[in-house]
């Protein structure tokens, strides 16, 4: 075995000691887990919550590597039986292409490693003693299926930038909390006005003619921006520059962003820098990354940042817009005259899928 696979498992052993919470902490686990054995960023965070359609309802599995591991994790003492079960249960109603070969069942204290190849076998250890069990994970090595990942160089620049100005924000002593939700809606509004949601360049004009040069205003500003967005055209009391935005359902801006915290000159101007880039055109595949994957594991473990997952990110894009475009399409299937169906049918292809 490798020296370097063996000293990235004391690493995980050490960083992930004291972790106990399946909600919290599963995803990092997961994630140093697998980047011991070299597995890229992309291709692991694609994998999270991995959608299973099971007697028709929606279930997600908490990894897929598809065609290679299944990982379902449980919190601190609890069994793992029911983790089995329902690993068990997401393999079987899996696409073809997508079952595993292997599962893997952990509560931070012990993992059970299943081969799905020959049931016989069965290994189970202490994650304290990863090290001494890594030849069981050989199938993981120069294991990663394609994923695509548009060769943009876009990408790479907006996630120094932003995990830059992530950390300028936190060395500021802005609250954890405060700081993550801060750079979730700034992430969506640098994309939203080069997306068509917000007017082009909307965002970047207020940053730029509605806040001070020196950043002492910029957060109260994002602060106003963020309730505008979360309040209805029809029952906002704001006039001028602000009144000009969109309201942006969903539960994004629901959360009172704090306020009081004056930033610095040199964070305003990374914002407006940030903002440059064309944000229409960044994979969305970087985005959970984008934090946590250019810090180092015991800064990103003793920040808690994790993976942004697809289920939170839906829960703003059904809001915004795929709930009506759902109701619109299934308006349409129940009209029983074949013409009309047909033409309306038409129309809403050429405007909402071409």
């Amino acid at each position: 075995m490798e020296k370097e696979l063996i000293n990235k498992s004391y690493d995980f052993i050490k960083l992930h000691k004291d972790d106990s919470d399946e909600n919290q902490q599963a995803q990092m686990w997961i994630r140093d887990f697998l980047e011991i054995f070299n597995l890229p960023i992309e291709k692991i965070n694609i994998g999270f919550e991995w959608r299973v359609n099971i007697d028709g309802i929606q279930k997600y599995a908490d990894h897929l590597l598809n065609g290679v591991l299944l990982i379902e994790m449980k919190s601190r003492g609890k069994k793992l039986d029911k983790a089995k079960s329902q690993a068990y249960r997401y393999v079987m109603n899996l696409e073809k292409e997508d079952v595993p070969k292997y599962v893997l069942l952990s509560n931070f204290e012990r993992i059970q490693l299943l081969d799905l190849t020959n049931i016989q076998n069965v290994y189970e250890f202490r994650v304290e003693d990863l090290h001494k069990h890594l030849e069981k994970f050989n199938f993981l090595l120069n294991k990663v299926q394609n994923v695509h990942i548009p060769d943009n160089p876009v990408n790479a620049k907006a996630a120094r930038l932003m995990e830059s100005l992530h950390t300028n924000i936190i060395d500021m002593h802005y609250p954890k909390n405060a700081s993550d939700l801060l750079m979730t809606r700034i992430v969506f509004c640098l994309f939203a006005e080069d997306s068509g949601i917000f007017e082009d360049g909307q965002f970047s004009k207020f940053i730029m003619n509605e806040t001070k040069y020196d950043g002492s205003d910029l957060v109260d500003k994002l602060a106003s921006l963020f309730n505008t967005l979360n309040t209805p055209e029809d029952s906002r009391f704001q006039t001028g520059t602000l009144n000009q935005f969109p309201y942006i359902n969903g539960g994004l801006f629901e959360i009172q962003q704090p306020v009081g915290l004056a930033l610095s000159e040199s964070i305003r101007l990374k914002l407006l820098q940030t903002a440059s880039l064309d944000w229409s055109k960044i994979s969305p595949v970087i985005f959970g990354s984008m934090f946590e994957g250019a810090m180092d594991k015991e800064r990103r473990h003793s920040l808690g940042a994790h993976y942004t997952s697809e289920i939170n990110i839906m829960k703003v894009i059904n809001g915004l817009f795929l709930n009506d475009l759902r109701a619109e399409f299934e308006s349409i299937l129940k009209i029983k005259t074949k013409n009309i169906e047909k033409t309306l049918l038409k129309n809403f292809m050429i405007n909402y899928l071409l």
